[in-house]
């Protein structure tokens, strides 16, 4: 994965921002083949056309893990994944 680093231009301190921790979050799902967080809440907004507390209710998921999941902190399982996938 290309993670974006940052030198300054004074001293030469080398760093990484936040587009990093979403390169380095997004190749974690990739190389577990799950879907990253913007692809299921694409799934709940656009494919059903549903709030977040809607689908919840219509598919028996928790509402605090699917804004976990949302939000990328935290990472679902292969059942979920799947689940999302129907």
């Amino acid at each position: 994965v290309h993670v974006p680093v940052i030198t300054c231009a004074d001293c030469g301190f080398r760093f990484t921002d936040q587009r990093a921790e979403v390169a380095r979050r997004e190749a974690v799902y990739r190389h577990r083949n799950l879907l990253t967080p913007s692809e299921i809440k694409s799934i709940r907004e656009n494919v059903h056309g549903l709030s977040r507390r809607a689908f919840d209710e219509a598919f028996g998921l928790s509402q605090a893990s699917m804004e976990r999941w949302e939000n990328g902190k935290l990472i679902q399982s292969e059942a979920a994944d799947t689940l999302l996938r129907a």
